[in-house]
């Protein structure tokens, strides 16, 4: 009886010991490794795999990388909290192979731009390296009506995310165009006194136009691309403000609703080559992201803006066809999006 017992117990180490290799060798995978590096780490794949992105997750955290350098080098840039999380690398919308690893938290001291969701419209929040704050667009704001759950909703979401994160001087404060989808929260933040706006610029007239230059941060660029001069119509669709912003190599076209009139004026201009990053136009209407349009622009990814519900099919289901292959962050079921780029990679949070 004695000697059963001992011989139990020297099975059961030997079961835990190949539990204990076993996992130890799933948590530490040669084929794919992190390597701390600056203010995140570098991402190594032994078997040099083709995939366009990295997706990062857990229970309570979502966020995918992209790489929009020439040297296809991944990098993690953010993690909230030390512990496990699972990286799946991405080909197009395939998912090639899963890993589990242990990966301590990192800071956040990048170009970072928020695409808010303010449920049917647009809001989008840049943050410069020198810490200057833009808003372009708010949203629907108090001052809509007969718009059951989207009236104040820029309100309710854009003055609040202001304020939790101390954001009350605000650099640019801009609206694209006369909709109150997209000004109506504008107009929220600039009759609360809580907040100091430096430069505002209401669409409607020709105080930010094609060629002119904004100041978002002393390390980026962004211009203006629309509207020209002799437009006819600011404020409409196609009067868009349309921002071109660079930071090293990364490349981001904030779009307004412009419409295929307007998305043919930058073509003809040549404003769009290979885009890193697309805020497409019009909540993905189908009057928008033409095929001409995303075969000269090559945006690597888009964000798209818009209510869940919503009655209008955004975004349309032929614009979604004609996105395939590209990286696709929605805030009607994703949420807030959070993109912090080092100018080489940047990494979409997911904030739902």
């Amino acid at each position: 009886m004695i000697l059963a017992r001992r011989y139990l117990k020297i099975f059961c180490n030997f079961i835990i010991l190949i539990i204990v290799f076993s996992c130890d060798r799933f948590f530490r995978d040669q084929d794919f490794y992190l390597v701390k590096s600056g203010n995140g780490y570098t991402v190594f794949d032994t078997k040099n795999r083709e995939y366009s992105r990295i997706d990062i997750f857990r229970e309570d955290f979502k966020s995918s990388i992209v790489c929009c350098d020439e040297i296809d080098c991944f990098r993690v840039l953010y993690i909230p909290e030390d512990g496990f999380y699972n990286f799946t690398l991405i080909d197009g919308n395939d998912s090639l192979v899963t890993y589990k690893k242990y990966i301590e938290a990192t800071d956040s001291n990048y170009f970072e731009i928020t695409f808010l969701d303010v449920k049917q419209g647009d809001c989008t929040i840049i943050k410069g390296m020198d810490g200057k704050i833009t808003v372009v667009d708010g949203g629907y704001g108090s001052y809509s009506s007969g718009l059951g759950n989207w009236a104040g909703s820029g309100e309710k979401i854009l003055v609040n995310y202001l304020i939790e994160n101390n954001y009350n001087s605000i650099y640019n404060l801009i609206i694209t165009h006369d909709d109150m989808d997209h000004k109506g929260g504008i107009l929220d933040v600039l009759n609360d006194d809580r907040f100091v706006v430096g430069n505002f610029y209401d669409g409607s007239v020709s105080d930010l136009l094609e060629g002119d230059f904004l100041d978002i941060g002393n390390s980026e660029k962004s211009i203006v691309l629309n509207p020209p001069s002799n437009f006819p119509n600011f404020g409409s669709n196609n009067g868009s403000i349309v921002l071109g912003i660079d930071y090293l190599d990364f490349s981001l076209l904030l779009t307004g609703d412009i419409e295929n009139e307007g998305e043919e004026w930058l073509l003809d201009m040549d404003y769009v080559d290979d885009i890193d990053l697309l805020k497409l136009a019009h909540h993905g209407s189908k009057y928008s992201s033409s095929e001409s349009f995303l075969s000269i622009s090559l945006p690597e990814s888009v964000i798209i803006s818009s209510g869940k519900g919503n009655p209008y099919n955004h975004p349309h289901p032929n614009v979604i066809k004609r996105l395939n292959g590209k990286n696709i962050f929605r805030t009607d079921t994703d949420g807030t999006i959070k993109v912090l780029t080092d100018g080489y990679n940047y990494q979409t949070i997911f904030m739902r």
